[in-house]
């Protein structure tokens, strides 16, 4: 955390005031304790002083001054630019998706009533769970100290045991879509028709951006109403939005320090690196199967339809692999040519991430 009181405790071992002491409402009104703001402002102020030097030494310390100085340092302003001019939202526009969403709402929400046989209040976990599994009979998946679970994961399991079933899903979709992004999003677009979100460079700890206040990154996009929703960012008249991303840069990194040829003629040709023999993910499953084997890595399944190598907290890494390519690690043999070329590249991939990525990228 880059939080000035945690910064300080564990740079100085003392406890500094929060910050809350001089930013909450008020703090500096007539009816305020004075010496408590000033006197946390004023700490704060003497913390930042004292942390410019401890941590320019901790950066030379660790190697990662230069992608301070040449990367973090001047990207600010460029965060600061996109977030002064924010993203153009087509008010109207919206405004009817919301509309449309509503009407699907009111209809789904007919339609579990009348699969149900009486009205109740969906979105309680106690009704639903009456419904489902003492009215309708359905089979109950999970069970809480409160009663019935219909969490997700539960109406996954129950989907194709009753109609009513898909309708409270598509209800779900739909509420969410309306209340987080339609409603929440409308209430935040500025005077000037545009939302100005927030970019943090120093979150995620990948080195992604991460966008807050609102968060545009969790809008969906793999549903068609999702997709619809994202069309409601616009560009001014005479000009179009241009989405540019890298191409499968982490698998061209794996591809290359592996010294995997199957991949690398892949990526030189152009085809699916997902699809065919010797391809990423046969890549991936020889090193899941490698490092797990080895006794100091563990391989299971997680939410989300993947496998997770779960590596060592301070390597900061993780490898998955779609469950549906289970069988590949069920059936490969121990011991592959490839495995040799592969797991030492990790080894020392790992080795690398502990000494920052940076170098490694700049091919130190």
């Amino acid at each position: 955390s880059y939080d000035l009181e945690k910064l300080g405790l564990t740079y100085y071992n003392h406890q500094f005031p929060k910050a809350a002491d001089y930013l909450a409402d008020g703090a500096f009104g007539p009816l305020a304790d004075l010496a408590v703001s000033c006197g946390a402002i004023t700490s704060h102020c003497a913390l930042i002083g004292a942390l410019a030097d401890t941590l320019t030494q901790r950066l030379k310390e660790l190697g990662m001054w230069e992608l301070y100085q040449t990367v973090e340092l001047p990207l600010c302003p460029v965060l600061a630019e996109m977030e002064t001019e924010g993203f153009l939202v087509d008010r109207k526009a919206l405004a009817q998706f919301g509309d449309m969403l509503s009407g699907r709402i009111q209809t789904a929400q007919k339609n579990i009533f009348d699969l149900a046989g009486e009205e109740f209040n969906i979105n309680s976990t106690q009704q639903l769970g009456r419904i489902l599994f003492d009215q309708l009979g359905l089979p109950p998946v999970k069970k809480t100290k409160t009663g019935y679970s219909t969490n997700a994961d539960v109406l996954d399991k129950l989907r194709g045991s009753h109609p009513i079933i898909q309708e409270i899903l598509d209800y779900r979709q739909l509420t969410k879509l309306k209340s987080t992004y339609v409603d929440g999003l409308g209430k935040v677009i500025g005077p000037d028709g545009r939302i100005h979100t927030c970019f943090q460079n120093t979150v995620t700890a990948t080195g992604r951006l991460s966008s807050t206040e609102p968060n545009l990154q969790s809008i969906p996009i793999r549903t068609e109403l999702g997709a619809q929703l994202r069309k409601m960012f616009v560009a001014p008249a005479g000009r179009v939005l241009v989405d540019a991303d890298y191409s499968q840069i982490e698998l061209r990194l794996l591809a290359c320090m592996a010294g995997d040829q199957a991949m690398i003629d892949g990526f030189n040709s152009g085809e699916d690196i997902h699809r065919g023999h010797g391809n990423a993910t046969t890549l991936l499953a020889r090193v899941l199967l490698a490092l797990s084997q080895s006794g100091e890595m563990k391989l299971g399944p997680v939410k989300g339809g993947t496998f997770r190598l779960a590596i060592p907290r301070e390597a900061k890494a993780v490898v998955c692999i779609p469950q549906e390519r289970e069988q590949e690690l069920a059936w490969m043999p121990e011991s592959f040519v490839e495995i040799e070329k592969v797991f030492p590249m990790f080894r020392l991939s790992i080795d690398g991430l502990k000494d920052g990525m940076y170098k490694l990228m700049r091919g130190n």
